[in-house]
């Protein structure tokens, strides 16, 4: 998939979870492109700023929750 098919099938989705009413974390969002390309061959990521950032978006993701 390319990266503007991705944000697009994001987009859809959205629609959709707004129609039927479901909660969704709206910000941060997280886009992240050649995944493949970040992880080793032991499955770690290699980026530290890619850790830095997913880390954040999950503190982001669990003060969401905790909301509820």
């Amino acid at each position: 998939m390319s990266p503007l098919g991705g944000a697009v099938a994001n987009h859809a989705l959205r629609q959709s979870m707004v129609f039927l009413n479901i909660y969704m974390m709206q910000q941060p969002e997280a886009y992240i492109g050649n995944s493949w390309e970040l992880f080793d061959e032991n499955n770690n990521l290699k980026n530290e700023g890619t850790q830095k950032f997913l880390k954040s978006w999950v503190d982001a993701f669990a003060e969401w929750v905790y909301k509820f």
